[in-house]
């Protein structure tokens, strides 16, 4: 045997690694991040249920671990997709973004002077520091006095410098993980089937979710996420079965229905 074909023998697979392929406006993905006000140190977003235990701001409410977003849908800041673009899936990065590539540059036009009535009106009692929704906008009150409330629709964190430590986990490519990903994001899946065939999605789910109007809200939501983002599937298709007969309890029938069969008058 010669040299070289021993070296090939002896020779040990390296890894494979995964490709380095830019991202594109509609790509899904699968990403853990943190993101820290720079000036404090406060951590005022992560997926990190560790972090979030350790940086104080844990809340059972909310769902920890890899958040699934869309490129392009401003879900991120667009500093962090910049910085995400060119990652490999499990690849990680830090960066700090300036005011205009995180939340924006805090814009005075955005804080508004609101009448009371228009939060009393419908139950809300103002107060300073609370957070409100008026016209589908969310703002911060600021003062209430003689009728009239202050409210700050800025994002908390515009005009300031925020640190984002990033992991880009996976890359969704194929057609059923992109909707049974979009699907999870909306609603509750461990009842839901999901299949792909042709250019049509089916989902067998339990009928009592169609009595629910914010399961049939939810969706809504994701059927318009999959017509937007998944350009495989042209059609979504519900189903549901209402009643089904044991297999036992059918067999037990036939075997009735057969021995009634051979009776004679």
């Amino acid at each position: 045997m010669s040299g070289q074909e021993k070296r090939e023998e002896g020779a040990v697979a390296e890894p494979e690694v995964a490709a380095r392929t830019a991202l594109k406006q509609g790509d899904i993905v699968l990403v853990e991040y943190t993101l820290v006000e720079k000036e404090s140190g406060k951590v005022v977003e992560t997926t990190s249920e560790a972090v979030a235990k350790e940086a104080g701001v844990y809340s059972e409410e909310s769902k920890y671990g890899p958040r699934l977003v869309v490129i392009g849908s401003g879900e991120l800041p667009s500093g962090l997709e910049e910085a995400l673009a060119n990652l490999r899936e499990g690849e990680e990065v830090e960066v700090t973004l300036p005011p205009e590539k995180a939340f924006g540059k805090r814009d005075p036009s955005k804080v508004r002077v609101i009448p009371a009535r228009e939060l009393s009106s419908r139950g809300v009692v103002p107060r300073v520091g609370m957070v409100v929704e008026v016209r589908g906008e969310r703002g911060v009150v600021l003062s209430v006095g003689s009728g009239r409330v202050i409210v700050d629709f800025n994002h908390p964190l515009a005009g300031r410098e925020v640190v984002c430590r990033a992991k880009l986990v996976k890359v969704l490519r194929e057609p059923l993980e992109k909707v049974k990903g979009l699907l999870e994001r909306r609603i509750a899946v461990e009842d839901i089937g999901v299949t792909i065939e042709g250019d049509t999605a089916t989902l067998t789910l339990p009928y009592r979710l169609l009595y629910s109007s914010e399961s049939l809200a939810a969706l809504e939501e994701f059927a318009r996420d999959v017509e937007m983002y998944v350009k495989e599937v042209r059609r979504v298709v519900l189903t549901s079965t209402l009643f089904e007969r044991a297999a036992a309890e059918q067999k037990g029938t036939g075997g009735l229905e057969a021995a009634g069969g051979g009776q004679t008058a």
